[in-house]
């Protein structure tokens, strides 16, 4: 190590977030999960995780907003795919607001479309 190399900072070797952002909007009935980014692989592990969460925290009503997201894989459909089966086995409600042209793109393709509640944007 070089002194050049001791006096620069540290550096995370890891990309932070792995490119996903996910926020989350409690209301009195209702749960909003709003995930920005990219949803792929360590995103979608993520996002399951913080729905989890929620469920364990004792929400029931869950909205996952899709609006902020650039970018989703067969790993994020999955994640939906499982969360949604799950709230249909516990008794709980999920739903999902549509994202972008691409995003939903994506679900057609997949033939998800049809298998996934999809909300309107709610006001």
């Amino acid at each position: 190590m070089t002194a050049a190399d001791a006096a620069a900072p540290a550096r995370c070797s890891a990309p932070p977030l792995h490119g996903l952002a996910i926020r989350v909007q409690p209301g009195r009935e209702t749960v909003a999960v709003v995930p920005a980014g990219e949803l792929d692989l360590p995103g979608s592990r993520r996002l399951g995780s913080a729905i989890d969460e929620l469920v364990e925290s004792g929400f029931e009503d869950i909205v996952i907003d899709l609006r902020d997201l650039e970018f989703i894989d067969c790993a994020g459909v999955r994640v939906l795919l499982t969360q949604h089966a799950a709230a249909v086995r516990d008794g709980r409600r999920l739903s999902l607001i549509h994202g972008r042209a691409g995003i939903r793109r994506v679900f057609a393709l997949t033939g998800t479309l049809d298998m996934l509640p999809f909300d309107r944007p709610r006001a």
